[in-house]
């Protein structure tokens, strides 16, 4: 069975903030371990716009 992540708002504007967090480096393990992720078209998108792109 695969484990699948369920990504909310506020862990994902952690992350594209670059925050020094640990829900921050926790999404960027899953991300950089290819887990599978998932998130819902609500949570989509309002993240764009709550902060800016990760660069």
């Amino acid at each position: 069975m695969t484990t699948v992540y369920l990504v909310d708002s506020s862990a994902w504007v952690e992350y594209l903030r670059k925050t020094d967090s640990e829900t921050n480096d926790f999404v960027r393990e899953l991300i950089e371990t290819e887990a599978q992720l998932a998130t819902t078209e609500p949570i989509a998108a309002e993240s764009p716009e709550r902060c800016p792109e990760r660069g």
